[in-house]
């Protein structure tokens, strides 16, 4: 992440449940590669192609991270 923080989403798309793990990173959020979505470090959906509408409760699961001794 540009800024440096570390963030975990659930590794399932929330339209299509494609794997994140295939998606690729733009700036701080995550674009899924099977419909286009893309999703901040929030896991809520930022953009989804051809539309200006992102409908409510479009988000993926995000987890809490905690660093100790150089370990995530």
């Amino acid at each position: 992440m540009s800024r440096g923080a570390i963030t975990v989403l659930e590794d399932r798309c929330c339209h299509g449940f494609a794997p994140l793990s295939r998606s690729r990173l733009e700036g701080d959020d995550i674009r899924c590669m099977y419909h286009g979505l893309k999703l901040s470090t929030s896991g809520a959906c930022v953009e989804i192609p051809s539309t200006d509408r992102i409908p409510t409760g479009v988000t993926v699961r995000t987890f809490p991270v905690v660093e100790q001794d150089r370990w995530l």
